[in-house]
């Protein structure tokens, strides 16, 4: 398996040390009324999802709770992809990174932060499992493993007895050859389109190598054999899928020191990418994770090297702005994030160079509602997860029930 250090440190420090090189849903979510957030801890010795409480009024956390996954973590596993933690309807599905297998929850809607583990954790078929998607119109989760088995594994979901693995596995063996080139090469995301017609995966690069965004297209739900190779001139390290709002549109990050940052991408029906257009965001050193906002139709680009904000037009392209906040470590910034209503949520997990955690894991909750009148978001809570829950070994992940049916 590649070395775990650097499966770790892909977006948080190694991004500086890489050379440059040239719906079928409504809008609506599911639930009565409840809401919770999701991450998990990461944890070798066994894998938790912390759960914890939003307010439906000020949108901040509370009363937390660790509930077992049933897998193991891989420590130091930190800031490697996005969507390690998903929502879809009533259900949570995560990733265990440490024994390559994927859990899924199901959601009481009433109070969210009562999970129910279906069945036992199935296996990715690969090593590393670092993303998961699931299509409700498919019936269909895949997990996207990063190691050196690279590739996806898919499964169908038994509503009763949790994940039935599916006979087939998307190889991407070809795109990193084994053994992989060097430990900088990886796979970050992966995610369904809006419409189900397409499943899309982002393999970074390193080195004189280029980043890929693959697609296979989805026909009656049959996954096509012939995947669409979408290699992007000056796209390194193609970090996180953002459909906004349609099959068509998709923001992809590239948090490679003195790339632009981010791209916006014109998708063809066919899965191809049909147009680039480079985002480019001032002064970004890891800007890996990002969130689609349909009020204000914005993105939220979250940066792991420095604790900046950054808010992109999802229309022009354009940043419109962006804000400074506080951390604990210097030199550290955020990981992943979501947003919600009004409220922007962001984890942040301060580790020192060998990626030990220096200080404990919080989660920023922002008022961004005062962006629709041109003022400055507001930070309504710091949620201090270690004094709630104990110790933790690390943090990764988030994700919010009810889930938008927009990305």
């Amino acid at each position: 398996m590649l070395p775990i250090v650097f499966l770790a440190s892909l977006c948080l420090k190694a991004a500086s040390a890489w050379p440059l090189f040239p719906g079928p849903h409504s809008g609506q979510p599911h639930g009565p009324g409840g809401r919770a957030l999701y991450i998990q801890d990461n944890d070798p010795a066994g894998n938790n999802t912390i759960a914890a409480q939003i307010s439906n009024d000020d949108g901040k956390l509370s009363n937390p709770v660790k509930i077992p996954t049933g897998g193991k973590g891989l420590a130091r596993l930190i800031a490697a992809s996005q969507d390690s933690v998903v929502v879809s309807g009533d259900y949570v599905f995560a990733v265990n990174a440490g024994d390559d297998t994927l859990s899924v929850f199901k959601i009481d809607p009433n109070q969210p932060t009562n999970l129910q583990l279906l069945g036992k954790p199935a296996s990715t078929k690969g090593h590393t499992p670092v993303s998961v998607t699931y299509s409700e119109a498919l019936n269909i989760a895949c997990a996207l493993n990063a190691g050196d088995e690279p590739g996806v594994a898919c499964f169908a979901l038994d509503q009763q007895h949790g994940l039935k693995p599916l006979p087939f596995f998307l190889d991407i063996a070809e795109i990193v050859p084994s053994p992989p080139p060097g430990p900088l090469v990886i796979a970050a995301d992966i995610r369904f389109n809006p419409s189900s017609t397409a499943l899309f995966v982002t393999v970074t690069g390193g080195g004189a190598l280029l980043g890929d965004v693959y697609s296979w297209p989805i026909h009656f739900g049959k996954f096509s054999n012939n995947p669409n190779n979408n290699t992007l001139e000056g796209i390194t390290l193609p970090f996180s899928l953002n459909f906004l709002g349609s099959d068509s549109k998709l923001f992809l990050t590239n948090p490679h020191l003195n790339s632009d940052g981010a791209a916006l991408l014109d998708i063809a029906t066919s899965g191809e990418v049909a147009h680039v257009q480079n985002v480019t965001i001032p002064g970004q050193v890891a800007s890996c994770w990002a969130t689609y906002d349909p009020t204000i139709d914005s993105v939220f680009v979250i940066d792991a090297g420095r604790p900046v904000i950054t808010i992109v037009d999802a229309d022009s392209g354009k940043v419109t702005s962006q804000y400074n906040y506080t951390t604990s470590v210097s030199g550290t910034g955020g990981q992943d994030t979501k947003v919600d209503r009004n409220f922007l949520y962001v984890l942040t997990v301060p580790v020192d160079g060998d990626l030990e955690l220096v200080t404990p894991p919080q989660v920023l909750v922002y008022d961004v509602s005062p962006l629709q009148s041109g003022a400055t978001p507001r930070e309504v809570q710091s949620f201090d997860i270690l004094q709630i829950v104990g110790k933790l070994p690390g943090a990764t992940g988030l994700a919010i029930y009810p889930a938008a049916r927009f990305t």
